[in-house]
């Protein structure tokens, strides 16, 4: 007769030999693999992120591996904008966006939570080339910032300042707002300089002051519309011919400064009020969401605020939030000579509704 213990022993070990095989089983099938869809202008991190959580391996409580796929095809504007051609049968398990307001703002039929509210930081910087930065500031006697850039701008001609006539006229560079949701941001920030609050509100674009205020502004900005890249990289290309000076995101002036040899040195500067891009986490939510995907999403906002994550973040030229760029980050030390600054703070933030946004998007066509 076999004893009690031995039946109890031998239930014992097909228990854990079942659970053993089991966990064997899962770990030897396929990995569940999600869409993160993100900006084309963020691209780059967004698959060195992906990339190192997928080596790691993350394991959902179903025992399931997830991994994740970038696809940069449609741009945060054109998703605001409602031409993301996402439904509910075909969109992306996640939205790595650029800037908070373009989700805030999103189409109703497209289902988005936040998952985490900011992964990082990229502030607005001015950059321009030193000679134009000094007539610009009135060799340091003004801030780098929207005043000054009306009041050279309302010149039309560098000439008018006292500069050589072959610098021609005055262009200020930057990202367009029709095509790139940071460009929307830069008219946020001009917006606030013209109010003096980050409260942005409607009813200032019907001021006759604010229009005659901006319309030098939008005379020396229009010629972005052809940039097509970001201006730090055209103006490191092409020279101030095109620019003589931009605003645009931080990371964007940080990529180019590793192989930019200038003449001419830039000198770069932050806006008073700021209209940072803070790239929000969301998460696709219908009936057909499970609870898995959600468990992926969140795994991989754990993975981004990481020490692991924050390396790669700055490694991309942007900051991470759980500390301020140090002298050991490469990028950002790169960029103090110029003016990058390492413990640099928000500040007042410009913010609006719907229909501010709406009318920066359109406010130079």
């Amino acid at each position: 007769m076999i004893r009690r213990s031995t039946v109890v022993l031998l239930l014992f070990c097909l228990i854990v030999g079942g659970i053993v095989g089991f966990n064997a089983f899962l770990q030897n099938q396929p990995p569940v693999t999600y869409t993160l869809a993100v900006d084309p202008s963020i691209q780059g991190w967004a698959s060195a992120l992906v990339g190192e959580f997928n080596a790691r391996g993350a394991t959902l409580s179903s025992g399931v591996r997830a991994q994740w796929r970038v696809d940069a095809t449609v741009s945060d504007i054109n998703v605001w904008q409602g031409r993301s051609n996402w439904t509910n049968e075909r969109h992306p398990d996640a939205w790595l966006a650029t800037t908070s307001w373009v989700v805030v703002n999103a189409p109703s039929n497209l289902s988005f939570v936040r998952v985490e509210p900011s992964l990082a930081l990229s502030p607005l910087v001015w950059g321009g080339f030193e000679s134009r930065v000094r007539l610009l500031t009135q060799e340091g006697a003004e801030p780098f910032d929207w005043a000054s850039a009306q009041r050279v701008a309302a010149q039309e001609r560098w000439a008018a300042l006292g500069a050589p006539s072959e610098w021609g006229f005055v262009n200020i560079g930057i990202p367009w707002p029709r095509s790139s949701a940071a460009g929307v941001n830069v008219m946020a920030s001009m917006l606030a300089a013209y109010t003096g609050s980050p409260a942005l509100r409607s009813s200032t674009f019907a001021d006759s002051g604010f229009r005659a205020w901006f319309a030098p502004l939008r005379q020396a900005m229009r010629s972005s519309e052809r940039l097509g890249e970001p201006p730090p990289s055209v103006m490191a290309s092409r020279g101030p011919v095109v620019a003589g000076f931009s605003l645009a995101p931080e990371f964007e002036w940080l990529a180019q400064l590793s192989s930019y040899a200038p003449q001419d040195r830039w000198v770069l500067a932050y806006p008073a009020i700021q209209a940072p891009l803070d790239f929000p986490l969301s998460v696709w939510q219908s009936a057909e969401t499970t609870d898995a995907a959600h468990q992926a999403a969140r795994a991989l906002a754990n993975f981004v605020l990481s020490e692991a994550g924050q390396a790669i973040t700055l490694q991309a030229g942007l900051r991470p939030l759980n500390r301020a760029p140090g002298a050991g980050d490469a990028r950002f030390a790169q960029g103090q000579p110029y003016g990058i600054v390492l413990d640099w703070q928000p500040g007042e933030v410009a913010q609006g509704d719907r229909s501010v946004y709406e009318q920066l998007f359109r406010l130079m066509d």
